[in-house]
């Protein structure tokens, strides 16, 4: 294995041993590498690592942000050397953890779940104070806990393709959210919880055994998306005239008659795309 030491580098390689190096790598591509080890080496920009296999960094010094992307890497659990990372992103889609131990990365923003077989979301999650994007789609997750409301930071939720059938109330807390994905679950209604997010501007709750639609929909007036396709929707309430800003309507697969869809077209602005 190559080793260097005491440079000034750009550039980092795989199968690879720096030792007391510092490092300015460029911050707007993914750094992917294998078998190398960092000693001592201080990072003097944002950085962007990918893959990451067999790595490890030992007493480095980060002066900004890391993100990390370890997708479809199995992984028997996390390297105990991103504990030590001012981590801001990690991304462990289909990594096949059976155990997660998040609650010490209290520098993420942004983290990927999604396809792990998770069952839940651990409550340890919620201890992410910083967190405000999650991604948990494609696991098998039945309920949201209520230690969720902790998430105060949060601003997109993502748990399409899961066997979610109820929202808890405590999802109301969660004022900041602008992007909520829960396609493809299991839910038989339209979750009132959700109608109190004042800044949110994508729904996809489609692929769901949902019947009615509630006038309550009228209160998410900064609402530019909304996706109900393949539900059992017969009509919506007309108070689907508050949200102005709306520009992309799906209602694809449901039941609307063609006095229904006159209707639906008469309350959404005439620029709005409506697919049914």
């Amino acid at each position: 294995m190559k080793k260097i030491k005491s440079k000034t580098l750009n550039k980092i390689k795989s199968n690879t041993e720096y030792f007391c190096c510092a490092f300015f790598l460029d911050n707007k591509i993914e750094h992917k590498l294998n078998n190398s080890h960092f000693y001592n080496c201080s990072f003097r920009q944002d950085v962007y690592f990918g893959n990451l296999e067999n790595c490890s960094f030992n007493n480095c010094n980060f002066s900004n942000n890391v993100q990390i992307n370890f997708e479809n890497i199995h992984l028997v659990r996390i390297p105990c050397w991103v504990y030590s990372l001012p981590v801001t992103f990690l991304n462990l889609n289909g990594c096949g953890l059976p155990n997660l131990k998040l609650e010490s990365l209290k520098t993420l923003t942004s983290l990927t779940l999604a396809s792990n077989c998770l069952e839940k979301i651990y409550p340890e999650l919620m201890e992410l104070k910083q967190l405000q994007y999650i991604n948990l789609d494609y696991n098998k997750i039945v309920d949201i806990p209520s230690q969720i409301k902790n998430l105060k930071n949060i601003k997109s939720i993502s748990l399409s393709y899961n066997d979610i059938g109820r929202i808890s109330s405590d999802f109301m807390t969660l004022k900041k959210i602008n992007y909520l994905n829960l396609a493809v679950n299991d839910l038989r209604r339209f979750p009132l919880e959700i109608t109190d997010f004042p800044k949110l501007t994508y729904l996809d709750i489609g692929s769901n055994e949902i019947k009615e639609i509630p006038k309550e929909i009228g209160q998410l007036k900064n609402l530019t998306h909304l996706d109900l396709y393949e539900n059992d929707i017969e009509k919506l309430p007309e108070t689907l005239r508050n949200l102005k800003k709306l520009i992309f309507l799906n209602l694809g697969k449901n039941k609307f008659t063609t006095t229904s869809k006159d209707k639906v077209m008469s309350y959404v602005h005439p620029k709005c795309k409506v697919l049914f």
